[in-house]
């Protein structure tokens, strides 16, 4: 018998950061006394679904509000109504607001809302419109939770921030799962067939916000200097096939290779010699943290929170800059850095996934038992 059931309310359980994180804690957590179980939007099955079911989790396929409003109201409302959840976790920002109110109906005493997203140059009309959600939002949630400052304010706005307690849970990874290993790295850059290559690499969903365009742009400037180096991308997305005809429109097939999805991001994390996110906004970047764990040497978008960087392996450079100037950066750094073990400073970070995962189970508990924790 469970004592604390928790509902989570996503996208999807693919490959992404979010599902990722959530992945990290549960498997951290203990399973007999905490269950999760989620709610995903459309049918397509998710790479994490069978490792989540694995540890006892329901998982409730619903229709995407886009296709059919009215439907997905109906049948999450079902899903809440029907199974008793102690809390609701919801991980959609503004979206939210339409399970958010579902669990107040159903009298959910604890509705937690979970901000990942972060757009530090969000345009006047997107924050005026975000005031009526802000409302509906400290409406309808009760408990607020933000992966950084960052996402905090880009959700919950300045009102909220002062009024309302916004509690931190760090997005974190378990470092020893990518710490760094030579036969590994020997192993899949021979499988690739890339033993003698320079390898740049990505890790993310193929979105306008990750802006990929970026990244083969700044890997052709790299290839005018310097024929022996190779990307690999690791993600999938609805802009795949336009950024695979990016590619093949400028004559780079040869030169990229499209890993999509993968459950293992970490053996192709050895295998690479460098990382690169130019996105326009993240919440955080957990590929980063991933990245840095197996000892790479990161070229990062400055839009992205900086407090990512806690090995001091991430170059933050200017989003506005050319691809010329980024490619002309990893070909200097690029024979400068040497691998090494990141691991004691994951351990004393606020990312070590033990520590965060513990704090989360005891918020949970808190929670329940209303003890020393603060909520609206």
């Amino acid at each position: 018998m469970h004592n604390i059931k928790v509902l989570h309310i996503l996208s999807s359980l693919d490959s992404g950061g979010v599902e990722r994180i959530l992945y990290n804690y549960y498997t951290n957590m203990d399973n007999n006394y905490i269950k999760f179980d989620f709610v995903v939007h459309g049918n397509k099955k998710g790479l994490l679904e069978d490792e989540f079911l694995k540890l006892g989790s329901n998982i409730y396929h619903v229709t995407p509000k886009k296709q059919n409003f009215i439907l997905n109201l109906l049948q999450i409302n079902s899903i809440i109504k029907s199974n008793h959840y102690n809390l609701i976790h919801c991980h959609q920002g503004y979206s939210s607001i339409v399970p958010l109110f579902l669990a107040y109906l159903h009298k959910v005493n604890y509705r937690i809302l979970h901000s990942h997203e972060y757009l530090p140059k969000s345009r006047i009309i997107s924050k005026l419109l975000n005031i009526p959600y802000r409302y509906l939002i400290k409406k309808y949630a009760n408990i607020f939770f933000a992966c950084s400052m960052e996402t905090s304010e880009y959700l919950y706005g300045n009102y909220l921030n002062k009024n309302y307690n916004i509690t931190i849970i760090p997005n974190a990874i378990d470092e020893s799962l990518f710490r760094f290993d030579q036969d590994i790295r020997n192993k899949t850059r021979h499988e690739l067939g890339l033993d003698n290559k320079h390898i740049l690499g990505h890790i993310g969903r193929f979105s306008t916000e990750k802006n990929h365009s970026m990244i083969i742009n700044v890997l052709k400037e790299i290839l005018d200097s310097d024929d022996n180096w190779i990307l690999l991308l690791i993600g999938d997305g609805k802009k795949f096939k336009e950024i695979k005809k990016l590619v093949s429109d400028m004559g780079l097939s040869s030169k990229v290779i499209f890993l999509g999805k993968q459950i293992n991001v970490s053996k192709y994390l050895q295998a690479i010699d460098c990382f690169i996110m130019p996105s326009y906004n993240e919440g955080f970047g957990i590929a980063l943290l991933e990245a840095q764990a197996a000892g790479l040497q990161c070229y990062a978008s400055n839009s992205i929170p900086q407090n990512v960087n806690i090995t001091g392996l991430v170059d933050f450079l200017n989003i506005e800059d050319s691809p010329k100037i980024w490619a002309e950066h990893i070909i200097n750094s690029f024979n400068i850095h040497s691998r090494t073990s990141q691991m004691d400073k994951f351990k004393t970070s606020k990312y070590n996934i033990k520590n965060v995962s513990t704090t989360l189970e005891k918020i949970y508990i808190d929670i329940m038992t209303n003890k020393d924790f603060k909520f609206k």
